[in-house]
């Protein structure tokens, strides 16, 4: 599952479609641990927002969600306001974080930002995909299907979701606006 968002310049879909494309694109066959896919994805999308590859349209930065889903695990990797959670039997059992000022250690943002008023600027974006500051968040869950992943946006919007089944199978994948 893969999920990117020009939350800088809505209305450019086509734009993020051809960034996630070209970065795949990029990434070498027969990987030795395929779990490390969600992490080469967000390197891979990072070299290719770089300012020399960047096309007329494409944004700077963006948000992104990615999952890779194995027989007894899930390797998960985000930035930005995009946050993956997984439900096992209807319970959240793990869940990434936005990155977003509020939930950044308050050392780290004094010494970053300085005196910002934190209040203020609660949702302020502090991890993105080409902006250059930090790089995406990498987890793997280990858990055993079936359960359900779902990606969720700032407004707590159901972005994406799948149904592993206790094969290991994806059986559903939709995606929402």
């Amino acid at each position: 599952m893969l999920v990117a968002d020009d939350a800088a310049a809505q209305g450019r879909a086509g734009s993020v479609t051809r960034i996630l494309v070209d970065a795949v694109g990029t990434l070498p066959r027969g990987l030795s641990d395929p779990s490390q896919l969600p992490g080469l994805v967000a390197s891979a999308v990072v070299r290719r927002l770089d300012a020399s590859h960047r096309e007329d349209g494409d944004p700077t930065w963006l948000l992104f969600a990615a999952a890779f889903v194995t027989r007894n695990s899930v390797a998960v990797c985000t930035a930005g306001t995009l946050r993956i959670e997984l439900l096992k039997h209807g319970a959240l059992i793990h869940e990434t974080r936005e990155h977003v000022l509020a939930n950044e250690p308050l050392d780290w943002v004094r010494a970053t930002y300085g005196d910002i008023d934190t209040v203020e600027h609660a949702t302020m974006i502090t991890r993105s995909l080409g902006d250059g500051s930090r790089p995406a968040e990498i987890r793997t869950w280990d858990v055993a299907p079936p359960y359900v992943l779902i990606v969720r946006g700032t407004s707590d919007h159901h972005v994406a979701a799948s149904t592993v089944d206790s094969s290991g199978a994806i059986v559903t994948l939709e995606y929402r606006e």
